[in-house]
């Protein structure tokens, strides 16, 4: 495994926004941030990393239930009643299939552009916390 990270910038979530918003951030500082931040004990990082990959070996994950938001929640969401209970059947089926369409074994930087907007289509499900 190397530690040399390219020379490039990393343009922040903020990027494209008209207004007073964050430069790009290089590369070195981005991994450094990183670690800094799933190495601080205080961070939450290690707790919720662990109670995803428990999650996540037990097999929890295989079904979308109203239930996957309450795990959700354990790992650092701020999922609230009501999305529990509007989490119909329909919903499940659509949450489903965003997340079948992401590639199970990919690494996020090694994704093309189809790869990488369904991991956005994911992620914009709908449920502020989740």
């Amino acid at each position: 495994m190397t530690t040399e990270l390219p020379e490039m910038a990393i343009d922040p979530a903020a990027a494209g926004f008209d207004g007073d918003v964050l430069a790009p951030v290089p590369v070195t500082h981005a991994a450094r941030r990183v670690l800094a931040f799933c190495t601080e004990p205080r961070s939450g990082w290690v707790t919720y990393h662990l109670a995803a990959c428990s999650t996540r070996t037990t097999g929890m994950f295989d079904q979308v239930t109203t239930w996957s938001l309450l795990y959700a929640n354990a790992l650092a969401g701020r999922v609230d009643i009501e999305d529990v209970a509007g989490f119909s059947r329909e919903r499940r089926r659509n949450f489903a299939a965003r997340v079948a369409a992401v590639p199970e074994d990919s690494d996020l930087h090694t994704m093309d552009d189809d790869d990488v907007a369904a991991v956005a289509n994911l992620c914009h499900f709908g449920y502020h916390g989740v």
